[in-house]
């Protein structure tokens, strides 16, 4: 193989890497950001079911199966 094909090769593998590095964190912060929404709408739900009167009691048992 002569050094144009190699250093092509090398080139391509390099961007494949990148690409792959970005897929991954890119993943990764969105799962962040999707759990505080999740926690978010967690702590919605219990205040919508503190104010309909359901026991404090019932309410952490619920969030602390979720969790």
């Amino acid at each position: 193989m002569d050094s144009n094909s190699l250093l092509l090769i090398g080139t391509v593998a390099v961007i494949v890497n990148a690409l792959i590095l970005y897929i991954i964190i890119s993943a990764a912060t969105r799962a962040g950001k999707r759990a505080q929404y999740e926690w978010a709408q967690m702590e919605l739900l219990a205040k919508i079911a503190r104010a309909q009167g359901v026991s404090e009691e019932e309410i952490r048992a619920i969030s602390g199966a979720i969790k």
